[in-house]
C-alpha cells in the first residue's frame, strides 16, 4: 500500500480529519505503510505526501481532512420543512 492509499485509509477509519502528527503515530502502529529502511513515518512525510495529493486531500496547518469524505447534509438548502435526510423523495 501507497503512503497516500494508507492515510486515506486511516482518515476514513477515522473519520476524516486528523493532525499530521496523528496520522503519522496511527500509520507508525497499524503498519499499512512501512517505509524500506524501516524507519518511522515522520509528521513531514504526511504533509509532504497530501500537497501532493490536493484531489485526495485538503489541509489546514498540520490538520489533514480527507477530500473525499461524506459531508453532512446541509438541509437549509431543501425548501422541505421537515425533511430529516439528505434525500428528501
Amino acid at each position: 500500500m501507497t503512503l497516500h492509499e494508507a492515510i486515506e485509509k486511516v482518515l476514513q477509519k477515522k473519520g476524516g480529519q486528523m493532525t499530521t502528527a496523528e496520522i503519522a503515530n496511527e500509520l507508525n502502529i497499524n503498519k499499512w505503510c512501512q517505509k524500506k529502511d524501516g524507519s518511522e513515518i515522520i509528521p513531514f512525510q504526511i504533509h509532504g505526501r497530501t500537497r501532493n495529493y490536493p484531489n485526495l486531500f485538503d489541509r489546514n496547518g498540520s490538520t489533514v481532512l480527507w477530500a473525499v469524505a461524506p459531508m453532512a447534509c446541509p438541509l437549509s438548502l431543501y425548501s422541505f420543512p421537515l425533511a430529516t435526510s439528505c434525500f428528501p423523495y
